[in-house]
């Protein structure tokens, strides 16, 4: 048990520095396995809803993208911030 939770501490210390620099499919990546291997960790769901929140909203607000592109990936991210955190209000939103 210690070993995955330490497992689990390590990707959300690992993604949250990868949100940090916008990086925020590569800390979804990140926390997938934790996220496996934890699947009811709060820490993890947690840092898994911030990082599908600012992948949603990366694509969202990319201006280089066409709408074809970004709205589709921004709303599989935001649905999905939505199976982590039910009640986020702003993926509902959109």
């Amino acid at each position: 048990g210690v070993a995955l939770l330490m497992a689990a501490n390590k990707a959300v210390d690992e993604a949250k520095a990868l949100m940090k620099d916008k990086k925020y499919e590569e800390a979804v990546a990140v926390l997938e396995p934790a996220l496996k291997a934890s699947p009811n960790d709060s820490g993890v769901k947690k840092t898994m809803a911030e990082a599908l929140m600012g992948n949603g909203d990366a694509y969202m607000y990319n201006e280089k993208l066409p709408p074809f592109r970004k709205y589709p990936a921004a709303l599989k991210s935001y649905r999905r911030v939505l199976e982590f955190d039910k009640n986020n209000q702003k993926a509902k939103d959109n």
